[in-house]
């Protein structure tokens, strides 16, 4: 897995402010391989060292779509 590594801005309350392109929920989104790809999803996969799976999740604990820092990036599956 090639490690990804966002281009934020951190803010005081610990946010990493994602600066590039948003999808239309005001996400971030990047292109991988040919692929629109959650840059979220892609932190969390490196953190935990394995694809995350179909019914698995990443939500934000502070609440900013924007944000990418890795501590505020929880996994939670869906049911």
């Amino acid at each position: 897995m090639r490690k990804y590594t966002p281009t934020c801005v951190i803010r005081i309350d610990g946010c990493h402010v994602w600066l590039g392109a948003t999808n239309e929920q005001g996400y971030p989104v990047i292109r991988r391989d040919k692929k629109q790809r959650n840059p979220a999803r892609l932190i969390k996969e490196q953190e935990l060292g394995r694809p995350l799976v179909s019914t698995e999740r990443v939500e934000r604990s502070c609440g900013e779509r924007l944000c990418l820092n890795p501590e505020h990036l929880k996994t939670k599956k869906l049911e």
